[in-house]
């Protein structure tokens, strides 16, 4: 083996190597829209789920039939309002690229907890013909 022959095999095996890196690189990229995919599914049928089980509460609580001017009515109707806005961000979700879906992402879960919240304390909250038909007056609600 001629003098400096184990030096050309190491810069070989450091050529291979590189090589390597560089073809596992380019699949984990090729894969990364994949899951990124998969991941904008997963999140879109979960937070559906989320949505369709909040539908069905507020459903209930529009079922009451408080007085057109009642607080109530206007706090159900608010409720309603921003659960639309949260199905129409969730809608517009699927066309967005991937930075831009990460960023709705974060909005998108950050108004569900609100709706979730507001649902929560109007759940919680009696109606006012419900409050009438116990008995109460409008003034010894919780609020």
């Amino acid at each position: 083996m001629p003098a400096g022959g184990g030096a050309w095999v190491g810069r070989c095996q450091v050529a291979l190597v590189a090589g390597m890196l560089c073809v596992l690189a380019a699949c984990a990229k090729d894969e990364a829209p994949a899951i990124s995919r998969q991941e904008r599914r997963q999140f879109h049928v979960v937070m559906e789920s989320k949505l369709r089980q909040l539908d069905r509460g507020i459903a209930q609580l529009g079922e009451v039939a408080p007085p057109a001017d009642s607080v109530y009515a206007m706090d159900v109707a608010a409720l309603k309002h921003n659960q639309d806005s949260l199905r129409e961000r969730l809608t517009t979700m699927a066309a967005a690229s991937d930075d831009e879906w990460l960023a709705q992402r974060d909005s998108v879960e950050s108004h569900y907890h609100g709706v979730r919240n507001q649902y929560g304390a109007l759940a919680h909250r009696e109606s006012p013909s419900a409050a009438a038909a116990s008995g109460e007056s409008a003034a010894t609600q919780p609020r």
